[in-house]
């Protein structure tokens, strides 16, 4: 069974595409399924996916504690709120709007998966490193 929208669409495809239009620097097209992955039930999800991307795609050192703040703000205003209220979405509209006018960079992402995951880094220069840093302590 595949995961569905409020409004039909498939759940991975609208999460891709939130993130593909932050990517791009779309606030519409990303505030759109953000918003969609909200009303339809996901919006832990959304807000997980958002500080995921913060990290993964965004320049800048306070992207992310921004993220983090608004998703904070987010759940003191719908503390004790039932489901059907919608409270607190306007927080995650501006956490969109910041990442999608943020400055792109995918370093972090990149030094995870080139220079561990595809062990580019030999044993000799970590050996290096290692012996290098004993001897300026």
């Amino acid at each position: 069974m595949r995961l569905k929208t409020k409004r039909g669409y498939d759940f991975y495809e609208a999460a891709s595409a939130m993130q593909k239009s932050i990517r791009r620097n779309d606030p519409k097209i990303a505030g759109f399924f953000a918003l969609e992955l909200f009303h339809s039930g996901y919006k832990y999800y959304v807000w997980k996916r958002l500080l995921t991307i913060s990290a993964e795609d965004c320049y800048g050192d306070t992207i992310t504690t921004e993220v983090y703040n608004l998703y904070r703000s987010f759940i003191v205003i719908t503390e004790g709120k039932t489901e059907d209220e919608k409270r607190g979405r306007i927080f995650l509209s501006k956490a969109v709007l910041i990442l999608c006018r943020t400055k792109k960079c995918r370093d972090a992402d990149h030094l995870q998966n080139l220079i561990y995951d595809r062990d580019v880094l030999t044993d000799a220069e970590i050996q290096a490193f290692i012996k290098a840093d004993q001897g300026s302590s």
